[in-house]
């Protein structure tokens, strides 16, 4: 019964045209409470203020050169579309801790530092973290979208499928390399 604004930042909508349009296909496909809204990534604003803003698998790309974010800007202001009490989920690739700070485009992970000094910079508190999906097989110095990369589900007849490079797959031998990490901010 809630409301759900699906945002594709306009700084992407020639980038992700498919993306755009598939969210606003959402309402007519059943998914009524579901507005699809676009608006400057660096100056993020919504209809009203939202009790959580979830972003997967691609804070760091915030910080890759083709998309020239403010990170800060944007983390600002999603602490400003929030309401009090409000969480900032994030869900993204963990890089090693040896690796550079510049690896976001490289090999598409961050490092957790950096995201919890970045939030926790424009006002977020950290309440949670999950590890749900680590993998101990994942050192976090490959790069995420390739043959070894994936996030894997395994089903209860043991069939394997896997996520990775933006396709579904089923899997006989899956490998287990990707680690991805969530937190929750709390404004």
């Amino acid at each position: 019964s809630g409301k759900v604004y699906a945002l594709t930042p306009n700084e992407m909508l020639s980038k992700m045209a498919k993306a755009a349009d598939a969210a606003k296909a959402l309402p007519g496909a059943g998914y009524a409470n579901v507005v699809p809204i676009s608006t400057s990534i660096n100056d993020i604003k919504v209809p009203e203020p939202v009790d959580i803003v979830w972003t997967s698998l691609n804070y760091h790309d915030m910080h890759n050169k083709q998309y020239a974010m403010d990170v800060n800007e944007v983390n600002k202001a999603i602490f400003k579309s929030l309401k009090p009490g409000g969480y900032y989920v994030i869900i993204d690739h963990k890089a090693a801790d040896s690796t550079g700070d510049d690896v976001t485009e490289t090999l598409h992970r961050i490092k957790e530092s950096t995201v919890k000094k970045e939030v926790e910079a424009a006002g977020f508190k950290l309440v949670a973290e999950g590890h749900d999906l680590d993998y101990a097989s994942d050192d976090g110095t490959k790069r995420v979208f390739g043959p070894d990369s994936v996030l894997e589900e395994v089903l209860p007849d043991g069939t394997h499928f896997y996520y990775s490079a933006g396709r579904l797959s089923k899997v006989t031998q899956p490998s287990k390399s990707d680690i991805t990490y969530s937190y929750a901010f709390d404004a």
